[in-house]
């Protein structure tokens, strides 16, 4: 069932008997590939409880995203968890981003973008920086995250500020970049 124009609220399935098997959900893959590629990119919320497919769903389409056809494909796609233990801190999160995004062969094909990526030191400045050269190269990064909840723990609030929140919607609303994100509630939730 999709609110609005910028979430998904996933329902049961049956599921497969094989484990690597993706059955269903194509309405909700047709509706991301939809936000991705309109004329402005929306960034989507994929909600639901625990163990309803939410992962695979996010997983399904980074995989049939992450090896574009061509390596023209103005879409750099990549996934990350907040379970990993790389994404816990900001300036971690930005360098993981990083190291992700400089896999993505369109990223690669891009001199600009390849040093850009390779900074010693990631700040909010920095990964700013960086989604923006995307732009001028006409790139959009599409940052699949999963568990995206966990920053709202007591644990995460400090090492991931308002500051952090307002960059993340600076990109987002200037359509530079495009977030899917996995949580239990939707985000207007958490905001309070």
């Amino acid at each position: 069932q999709k609110t609005g124009h910028r979430g998904i609220i996933l329902h049961p399935l049956h599921k497969s008997t094989t484990p690597d098997s993706f059955v269903g959900r194509k309405e909700e893959l047709k509706f991301i590939e939809n936000q991705m590629t309109g004329p402005q990119p929306t960034s989507v919320n994929i909600v639901g409880p625990h163990k309803i497919g939410k992962s695979s769903l996010l997983w399904r389409f980074y995989q049939l995203r992450k090896l574009p056809i061509n390596y023209s494909s103005p879409y750099a796609v990549i996934y990350l968890s907040f379970q990993d233990g790389e994404c816990q801190e900001e300036n971690s999160f930005y360098q993981k981003i990083a190291q992700e995004l400089s896999k993505v062969p369109i990223i690669q094909t891009k001199p600009s973008l390849v040093t850009a990526f390779q900074a010693p030191d990631w700040t909010r400045s920095t990964f700013a920086k960086a989604i923006r050269l995307c732009e001028a190269q006409k790139i959009l990064p599409v940052l699949c995250i999963d568990k995206f909840e966990a920053l709202f723990q007591e644990s995460y609030r400090e090492k991931f500020d308002e500051g952090f929140y307002d960059n993340l919607h600076s990109l987002i609303n200037n359509s530079v970049m495009m977030l899917v994100l996995i949580s239990i509630e939707p985000l207007d939730f958490y905001r309070s």
